[in-house]
């Protein structure tokens, strides 16, 4: 076997005249140095300026097989495409085989500037390769197909199918068409488009394929459903309780993922944010209280956890343990005012720490009872509400 291309290592101008001295015939010239391949499927080139990613590429020089879409004919053209079990059959009616059909498309698709694609690829052997591709054919099967497909299928085949197909493609671009994978995936394809069966009209014009109708015995979609008329079949009472449902682990979520401390200093603060902390405990917020706070909620019946005194090491939960594992995600440190006799040097204390380790941890504290009802109001505003 001879292999001049890998065991010479010469350089594409070395190529060219190299064929020159030998009376070799080939495409290229020193103007037009692209390289092509191509079949049933389509027509890639690289070379020349399509190398450097910073050149726009000259379409009107390297294409071979389609107008570029702006010499495209300036007349849309509607055609019908009819499949059969994921298989195009038809255009327009007239039935074909694949490889005829494919052929069809692919002149129809070239007229008007279709499926030309600039694309940076990924090679096998780690290489990035930027080529300009012409696949009218392709294209135009590809978007009727998924069109019909997204029609017949339920959100979640759709979805996987997505999956699939990006696999799919990737096998059978990186030579592994025989690897046992491949035809797990190709079981699932097949078994998929059973029911992608039905005829899709898409138009095409200057580079654009546009589904504009299809019609097909398998559809999921229902007109009746989704009707604005009167006569909708859809349960409009239905509404709530599936909302309910639906929202039911973000709500969740939220609930669980708050914490809130209070240590709120006077009878008459606490009664005067009896409600705020209502609101904070239905938004979902984790309560945790020192302690006549949290005598006071639950007199009030307001669930909350106890958080024991700095001066109380050995009980847990413990007020700095917690602060310094920055557990709150909210601080309502309302001070004892000056002149009452029932605030403390340890309260003092632990409310000078409740303050130092919010700043530190950058927690949102409030130590005004007019601000913490604002603060939680806005809170209330932006969460999803129960």
């Amino acid at each position: 076997i001879i292999a001049p291309v890998r065991e010479w290592g010469m350089g594409r101008d070395e190529e060219l005249e190299y064929a020159k001295e030998h009376n070799i015939p080939v495409k290229q010239t020193a103007d037009k140095i692209y390289s092509y391949d191509d079949n049933l499927w389509g027509v890639s080139a690289e070379g020349g300026e399509i190398e450097n990613p910073a050149l726009i590429p000259n379409l009107e020089k390297i294409l071979v097989v389609c107008k570029s879409p702006k010499n495209a004919i300036d007349k849309e053209e509607i055609i019908t495409i009819s499949f059969v079990k994921g298989i195009p059959v038809a255009i327009n009616q007239k039935r074909y085989k694949l490889s005829r059909l494919i052929q069809g498309l692919n002149k129809i698709g070239a007229k008007h500037g279709i499926g030309i694609a600039t694309h940076i690829e990924d090679r096998v052997v780690g290489l990035k390769i930027r080529n300009v591709y012409e696949a009218p054919g392709a294209e135009i099967i590809t978007i009727a197909h998924q069109t019909l497909e997204k029609f017949v299928c339920t959100r979640s085949e759709n979805e996987f199918k997505n999956a699939i197909d990006i696999k799919w493609a990737y096998m059978c671009y990186g030579a592994l068409w025989s690897d046992p994978l491949m035809s797990h995936l190709n079981a699932y394809t097949n078994d998929v488009n059973q029911k992608v069966t039905g005829e899709v009209k898409v138009n095409l014009y200057k580079g654009k394929v546009e589904v504009q109708a299809l019609e097909t015995p398998n559809s999921v979609f229902s007109e009746k459903l989704v009707t604005f008329m009167a006569s909708s079949d859809f349960n409009q009472n239905a509404a709530p309780g599936f909302t309910e449902l639906y929202t039911l682990q973000m709500r969740m979520a939220q609930r669980s993922e708050k914490t809130a401390l209070l240590s709120i200093g006077s009878r008459e603060n606490k009664m005067k944010l009896k409600k705020t902390v209502h609101t904070l405990s239905d938004m979902g917020y984790k309560l945790y209280a020192t302690y006549k706070t949290h005598k006071y909620l639950t007199r009030e019946k307001i669930e909350a956890i106890l958080v024991n005194k700095i001066s109380e090491p050995n009980k847990k939960p413990n007020l700095k343990d917690m602060l310094e594992s920055n557990r709150f995600d909210l601080i309502i440190n309302i001070p004892t005012a000056p002149d009452k006799e029932e605030r403390s040097d340890k309260e003092l204390t632990d409310g000078q720490v409740i303050r130092q380790m919010a700043v530190k941890n950058n927690v949102k504290m409030v130590t005004s009872v007019e601000v913490a009802k604002e603060i939680v109001k806005k809170l209330q505003a932006g969460r999803v509400k129960k």
